[in-house]
């Protein structure tokens, strides 16, 4: 008997490894311009935040090497407007918040002391600023000590107080002490950017806090690396400690995003060089790794993705169907997690479902280096996602010089969902074509999903079951 398995319409295009790009936009100018965060806002557009070395084409102004550059987008990703931050020296944003009482938090680092920078405490600091709704700097300070401190996420708490947090080698000023060779370093400060509490966290090697969630039962967990494994470190409202974990094989493992899952436990993404210990495989030089963890961090499940290149998934957000899109970027050719590639640097991005298998996957690029920084849901659920891009084609339409930030708007994650089971027989549609996930034209292939193409336009993916 002959069974047709429908994977979902198509809305347009080719969907075979996923959702296909509603609308895509590049800024910058001819030098480097970076997208490192991206949020939706409250009046349904986007906020991105990152650096910028240019002065011409999207790029009005520059303070020195390197600055902010925040952009704000409208729904359909036109510019509404963009601006630079920063010294005569170097500035990197690496995170973005809106504030409930509007206007935005941009966080980061800071290596200058002049200009929108009042101070520096040596080497480079954390800088956090806070602009209007319109990009107006209101406040600006400086966190750190007198060597370097990266800055790497900031989020509003639920009592409107601020979390900073990041990773130092200092050891004074603002920086309590160094329990190694570098540590999580986390501030709560109030609504107007004074410390609160300051805190360092971690061992006696290299110790990193990449990003920090608040959770429903209250307090914060942070995520990252400690020495060689993924790390996750709970805290409770005043920084003291509730427990760690610490996840990996004998190589390299690190996490990089942390939520909180509806059935009160947490999943981490990031990466890994490993295959033991707690890496149950690894496919080549460095794969995606996804740890789900009870409430406590005890590791449920973990699955390793990609191909025989550099691979790194460090996105995650839950569905409301209750699985998971994964975000990153792929550096190789096709094979194993990867089903498509262009030849570079993609990104990349994975539907899940929530024991970890894949039920999409698809890259974004062309045949140079694209590399994906943010990735989150919007309120529809549709995925959006940020980073850099070099050159044009394929997916990306324009190119300004060197690289340029990029930001997509994906399909939502509703279709391809389910499977309906349906007789071959009653399928009411008049086929016109069939092709396959490369979109060349075929033939019928029992057994093999293919793009079934109809005399109303619309597509299927479809699998002929035969026995």
């Amino acid at each position: 008997m002959k069974k047709l398995l429908l994977f979902g319409a198509l809305a347009f295009g080719l969907n075979a490894f996923g959702q296909n790009i509603e609308w895509e936009t590049t800024l910058g100018g001819t030098q480097d311009d970076r997208s490192f965060e991206i949020i939706a806002t409250s009046d349904k557009g986007y906020l991105s935040v990152g650096l910028s070395k240019s002065t011409d084409n999207h790029v009005t102004t520059n303070n020195g090497l390197a600055d902010f550059w925040v952009t704000k987008l409208d729904s359909l990703g036109n510019l509404e407007w963009e601006k630079s931050y920063g010294g005569s020296d170097s500035e990197l944003a690496s995170s973005v918040c809106e504030l409930s009482s509007g206007g935005y938090l941009v966080f980061g680092q800071s290596n200058s002391n002049d200009l929108d920078v009042s101070n520096n405490y040596g080497g480079i600091d954390y800088w956090l600023i806070k602009i209007d709704a319109t990009g107006n700097l209101i406040w600006e300070k400086n966190y750190g000590g007198s060597i370097d401190d990266i800055g790497r996420k900031v989020i509003e708490t639920s009592d409107n107080d601020i979390m900073i947090i990041g990773y130092s080698q200092s050891s004074d000023f603002d920086i309590p002490g160094n329990l190694g060779l570098e540590d999580c370093a986390i501030f709560k400060l109030n609504s107007t950017g004074d410390i609160i509490w300051s805190q360092n966290y971690g061992a006696t090697g290299w110790d990193r806090a990449e990003d920090i969630i608040e959770v429903s039962n209250g307090g914060y967990l942070i995520t990252g690396q400690s020495s060689s494994e993924q790390y996750l470190l709970r805290i409770d409202e005043n920084g003291t400690v509730l427990w760690e974990q610490r996840h990996g094989g004998s190589s390299f493992d690190y996490g990089t995003e942390v939520i909180e899952t509806f059935d009160g436990g947490y999943i981490v993404a990031g990466a890994t060089y490993s295959a033991d210990g707690d890496v149950s495989n690894n496919y080549g030089d460095h794969d995606g790794w996804v740890v789900k963890t009870d409430s406590s961090g005890n590791i449920e499940w973990e699955k390793n993705y990609g191909g025989i290149g550099y691979d790194k998934a460090p996105f995650i957000a839950q569905t409301f169907d209750q699985k998971y899109i994964v975000g990153g970027f792929s550096w190789g050719a096709a094979g194993m997690d990867i089903w498509n590639a262009y030849g570079g640097a993609d990104f990349w991005l994975m539907k899940i479902e929530s024991n970890g298998n894949i039920i999409w996957s698809r890259n974004y690029g062309h045949a140079g280096e694209n590399i994906m920084r943010s990735m989150i849901l919007n309120s529809d659920e549709d995925i959006i996602v940020s980073g850099e891009t070099w050159g044009s084609g394929n997916d990306i339409t324009n190119s300004y010089g060197n690289y340029d930030k990029w930001i997509a708007k994906i399909g939502d994650t509703t279709s391809t969902l389910g499977i309906v089971d349906t007789e071959l027989e009653n399928h009411e549609k008049q086929l016109f074509k069939i092709i396959d996930f490369m979109g060349r034209e075929t033939e019928y292939k029992p057994n093999t999903p293919l793009i079934y193409i109809y005399s109303d336009g619309t597509r299927e993916r479809v699998m002929k079951l035969e026995e």
